[in-house]
């Protein structure tokens, strides 16, 4: 994640926010993703829903109800994270 992250760092134009949908992560990568969060020049929101199964869908429709912003893009990573990642 780190990696996707740092390649936002490249546009010269920082208005814009990422929206990290979690679908159930466990606690320790909530807490990574919460400290890495301020590292960069953009705004990141981390929303979270409990492990109840596959529901990807329903988090994309909560991540994009907390968008500030009138564009969208959906960038999908379906990864396994863990911490230091």
């Amino acid at each position: 994640m780190k990696l996707v992250l740092a390649g936002f760092e490249r546009p010269t134009e920082k208005d814009f926010e990422i929206v990290i949908a979690d679908d159930g992560s466990n606690k320790e990568v909530v807490k990574e993703i919460e400290s890495i969060a301020s590292n960069y020049s953009f705004r990141i929101k981390h929303i979270w829903q409990h492990d109840k199964g596959f529901r990807k869908n329903k988090m994309l429709n909560q991540a994009i109800l907390v968008l500030n912003l009138n564009i969208l893009f959906l960038l999908i990573l379906i990864v396994c994270l863990t911490p230091g990642l």
